[in-house]
């Protein structure tokens, strides 16, 4: 539905805000692209850096379905509104080059 929107001009595609600290820790710079895992699935985008979020969390919006960012939250939903989950989870990340195991975050979103 955003897509029928001026949205596209304020964010033309997906990508996972991380601050500064965490981006350094992971050896990531602006633009690599980073696998996001949680204990229900794995994406794949690039990363954006910046103080606009906490050390210790990243963030990342759910407007582009190609990216599939609802694979790592699963179909859960309130059974009386049918509302989707909050989507707040527990994810690893990690350059989409490297080795797994690196620390995880809170990924708000």
């Amino acid at each position: 539905m955003t897509r029928r929107t001026g949205n596209l001009a304020l964010m033309p595609s997906d990508w996972l805000e991380m601050h500064p600290v965490d981006a350094a820790d992971r050896l990531l710079a602006e633009g690599d692209l980073v696998t996001v895992r949680s204990r229900r699935g794995e994406i794949e985008l690039p990363v954006r850096i910046t103080d606009r979020i906490e050390a210790g969390h990243v963030f990342t919006a759910f407007h582009f379905p190609e990216v599939r960012t609802n694979l790592l939250v699963g179909d859960s939903a309130d059974v009386d509104t049918s509302c989707p989950e909050y989507k707040v989870i527990a994810v690893t990340v990690r350059g989409a080059r490297d080795e797994p195991g690196l620390a995880t975050v809170a990924a708000p979103a």
